[in-house]
């Protein structure tokens, strides 16, 4: 299934977010393979939908510093299924992290234009 497409050399998909009493909306997000968890969001964004405060973690930068940073819960719709997942607050642009990607074939066509797709892995 195709699920983004490649842009100025950077690998979009997009993400539909499940919140409580609203409609469901999608967002573009960079595929981040350097980032291990399921989900980032800026901070502001994350205040905007009102997540639900899940805990704090150490973490590690791409610059090799060390941080604290909060993490939030929410509920995605992720290859045709809906499922839970952890979004921490940080950085300017929307990323998904390999935990998101775990069990999937990803294959990207990095051209402008190119598809993105997705396949359950064997």
């Amino acid at each position: 299934m195709t699920i983004g497409h490649v842009q100025g050399n950077k690998p979009f998909v997009s993400v539909t977010f499940l919140l409580p009493n609203q409609p469901a909306f999608s967002l573009e997000c960079v595929v981040d393979t350097g980032f291990a968890g399921y989900l980032t969001l800026p901070e502001q964004a994350v205040e905007v939908l009102k997540l639900p405060f899940l805990q704090t973690i150490p973490s590690r930068l791409a610059d090799g510093s060390r941080v604290m940073l909060d993490s939030y819960l929410t509920t995605i719709r992720w290859a045709e299924q809906q499922r839970p997942v952890e979004v921490v607050a940080t950085g300017i642009q929307p990323l998904v992290g390999r935990a998101l990607l775990q069990g999937f074939l990803v294959s990207i066509d990095f051209r402008d234009g190119g598809d993105i797709t997705l396949e359950t892995s064997s």
